[in-house]
């Protein structure tokens, strides 16, 4: 087991050593981030870096402005972190990260477990921080709910579709509340856009349903239900 934990350690390094550099401005993006604690300062450089020729294909960019610096600002700007989660993608999403993201402890990463337990490139990277950050964000729009703030939960359901799109919780808290307001054309079509980012789903079938029944079509309702 030490062993396996000392050749852990060896990989992370190793990591750091052959993913890192990039541009000027990207690395003064990152001491900004690190050193200086900056967040402001690395935004302005880690945007700088984005346009700079020699990091025009270097998704460890955006992805450093998601989740080290937008991730991370008071509030978390979200919209922006998801544009570069997205960007970040389009680049390169088999990039090695510049340092694997533990996904669980690391006291319990095994040889058997591994694979599931370290992400290690841009995709597996980004795939973990969407979970991580839609929970965050879809739980912001809960409490805002709880104090019957329906715009803020609604404005904050949109951002969690655009941090993880295809997750059918945005699709059906949104058109529940649309429905529960008798908004039943915005409660349809974001019951429509769950079916197709997320595939068949009861609950969403059951909403539609719903929406029929309410506008009296029992025949579509019944096929609904």
């Amino acid at each position: 087991m030490y062993l396996f934990k000392s050749t852990i350690i060896v990989i992370m390094l190793i990591f750091g050593c052959s993913t890192g550099g990039g541009s000027m401005e990207f690395t003064s993006a990152k001491t900004a981030a690190r050193t200086e604690k900056d967040l402001n300062k690395a935004e302005l450089w880690g945007v700088k870096a984005l346009h700079v020729k020699s990091d025009s294909t270097n998704a460890l960019v955006p992805y450093f402005l998601a989740v080290e610096v937008y991730r991370k600002q008071n509030p978390p700007q979200w919209e922006k972190m998801a544009e570069m989660f997205n960007e970040a993608i389009r680049r390169n999403s088999e990039q090695k990260l510049e340092t694997p993201k533990y996904l669980i402890d690391p006291e319990k990463i095994t040889k058997e477990n591994y694979k599931e337990s370290i992400a290690e490139t841009i995709q597996e990277g980004v795939d973990a921080y969407r979970e991580q950050e839609w929970i965050n964000v879809y739980n912001k729009s809960l409490d805002y709910l709880d104090k019957d703030n329906i715009e803020a939960a609604i404005k904050h359901l949109e951002i969690a579709k655009m941090v993880d799109i295809n997750n059918e919780k945005n699709y059906v808290f949104l058109s529940q509340i649309y429905l529960n307001n008798k908004d039943f054309e915005n409660a349809l079509i974001e019951a429509n856009k769950g079916l197709k980012h997320s595939g068949d789903s009861t609950d969403l079938y059951t909403i539609i349903g719903s929406i029929h029944n309410e506008q009296g079509d029992l025949k579509q309702a019944a096929i609904m239900y």
